[in-house]
């Protein structure tokens, strides 16, 4: 608190302590000593920062004889020898018998004022200590300089320095030894912050990986896909089949398309196989959606109208389940009428977050032309298509427009190229990154709100250390900084924990999914700018408390 650097305090302590006669009790506790030895510690203690007046107040109080003549006879030797000027409160006329000037008080007068003898001229002319040694110990006059005020100026912004220095690494060091005191107290503010910063870390990472392999399974299907929607309210009557069948042969831009009937339910053996739906689809769709078959053929152009079937591999297992080892030739029933099972899918993932679900797995795929026939209810809102060679996403879409107003004046259609598919995709997880972020960052404010309860219960049971500290020089600024840097401290050591908690947890996210790992940029440096402002704005109230308790009331416990 007074500028020096921790060998030269030390040294220092040292010394205080062996000058009253405590040079053999240096490794013991307080707890460890008399009442004349805890007396001999606060001398030492007031005569730590070299003063140039002690004020005694009843110092032999609550001590036998023997012990108050050691301490007066200490007072005494301090007097002479090292220059200081003692001031003793005290009821005790023997102790004051002891003084070279005695002021007797009464109800608050100054009544009589006695003068006794000057003592012996002290043994050790010893050092000024009416002049307080400059920040850093160092006492010994600095060599002439040519130009005196510019050595001055030198001279006090280097002070300046090491001071404001040797000041903040104080305070880190007793900030860090405070903690490591109180480590219940000091585990459960981590355990706040830690799983704070971890569900920012967690849920921003999850976000953007799942958009980024939403983006990975969409490139994987081409970036030259084109989607045809049409409206699916009741009133709408859908694209035509005549028409979506005709669009690759009529658009020079499009090499390919595929549409799409979906709707009804299925069954085998008279029980439900699966949650998806029956979708009339052409040959072109298993290339379009990248469908590999584990058995057996896909639907092709020579069974338009009839009544096979491809079925996914959630539906083969659960005809398996049922009792039907050979899935291929087995019947499924749709809108009452059986179709024979001509292949079967591999299990594939889903494109979760595309504006399109095939949802393979649990679906059952019938030739378009016998959907439109047997499924009356169902109709044809979608076109899946991809662009031709050379064709631009825009054109593409422009000329499958203008195609389609030429057919169907009425039909109001929604063309989209992948580019826009993406973007839009991309906003939607976006938004969806930042849902979670925002709900992570509300149990890291509730961490930190748990920082800040901590912190002030701290302040509220270390009164009276406040009050030693400040005994000891430390100001307001000293006091305040301390309990902000262990807020601090808290914070960052619960973000870096968090982050480590975090990163787990998002591995095994991944690991469970089946997504490519890594941790989000954004997330750490938010977690961890963020723990940084949970310790500094939850820690200046219970720093500014502390630095304005009164040292007279902490150190009486009130």
């Amino acid at each position: 608190y007074r500028g020096l650097g921790r060998r030269e305090a030390q040294r220092r302590a040292r010394d205080i302590l062996e000058k009253v006669g405590l040079g053999d009790r240096l490794d013991h506790r307080p707890d460890q000593l008399s009442g004349g030895q805890k007396q001999r510690v606060a001398i030492a203690r007031a005569l730590a920062g070299r003063p140039s007046a002690v004020l005694a107040d009843e110092p032999t109080g609550a001590l036998d004889s023997d012990t108050a003549d050691e301490v007066m006879q200490l007072l005494i030797q301090l007097n002479r020898e090292e220059q200081v000027a003692v001031v003793i409160i005290t009821h005790d006329p023997l102790v004051s018998m002891q003084c070279r000037r005695r002021a007797l008080i009464r109800d608050g007068v100054l009544f009589e004022d006695g003068a006794g003898s000057d003592p012996a001229p002290p043994q050790s002319a010893g050092r000024d200590h009416r002049h307080p040694p400059r920040p850093g110990g160092h006492d010994a006059v600095p060599a002439p300089d040519a130009d005196p005020q510019r050595r001055a100026a030198r001279g006090r912004r280097q002070g300046v320095l090491r001071g404001a220095l040797a000041a903040f690494t104080n305070s880190l060091r007793e900030a860090a030894h405070s903690l490591l005191r109180e480590r219940l107290r000091t585990t459960l503010g981590l355990l706040g912050i830690a799983i704070g910063i971890a569900s920012v870390i967690a849920m921003i990472s999850t976000g953007e990986i799942a958009t980024g392999e939403a983006r990975r399974q969409f490139e994987a299907l081409g970036t030259d896909i084109v989607t045809i929607n049409a409206p699916s309210s009741r009133g709408s009557p859908g694209i035509a089949l005549d028409d979506a069948l005709a669009l690759a042969a009529a658009v020079p831009a499009i090499a390919v398309a595929a549409p799409v009937i979906q709707g009804g339910d299925f069954t085998h053996a008279g029980q439900r196989v699966g949650n998806g739906s029956v979708q009339g689809v052409t040959a072109s769709f298993a290339d379009l959606n990248r469908l590999e078959l584990a058995q057996g053929r896909f639907l092709s152009d020579l069974d338009a109208g009839s009544y096979w079937c491809v079925v996914g591999a959630e539906v083969a297992a659960a005809i398996r389940r049922i009792g039907t080892l050979d899935v291929l030739g087995a019947e499924v029933e749709i809108q009452e009428r059986f179709y024979r099972v001509a292949g079967v899918l591999r299990g594939r993932e889903e494109n979760y977050g595309l504006p399109f679900e095939v949802e393979a797995d649990e679906s059952v795929f019938v030739p378009i032309v016998t959907a439109e026939r047997t499924m009356p209810d169902a109709k044809l809102t979608l076109i899946i298509a991809r662009a031709a060679p050379g064709a631009h996403h825009e054109a593409a879409a422009r000329e499958v427009t203008d195609w389609f107003r030429e057919r169907a004046p009425d039909l109001e259609l929604e063309v989209r190229s992948a580019k826009q598919l993406i973007a839009q995709m991309e906003s939607q997880l976006g938004l969806m990154t930042l849902l979670l972020g925002a709900v992570g960052s509300i149990s890291l404010i509730v961490g930190g709100i748990g920082v800040m309860n901590i912190m002030l219960i701290s302040v509220s049971e270390r009164r009276r250390e406040i009050g030693v500290r400040r005994a000891l020089g430390a100001n307001r600024g000293d006091i305040g900084r301390q309990f902000l840097l262990e807020s601090i401290i808290l914070a960052l050591v619960g973000g870096v924990a968090g982050l480590a908690l975090g990163t787990g947890v998002t591995w095994g996210i991944c690991r469970y999914t089946g997504w490519e790992f890594f941790v989000s940029t954004l997330s750490v440096g938010v977690g961890l700018g963020v723990s940084t402002a949970v310790g500094v704005f939850f820690g200046l109230q219970p720093a500014h408390r502390a630095a304005r308790l009164d040292p007279i009331v902490a150190l009486q416990g009130g």
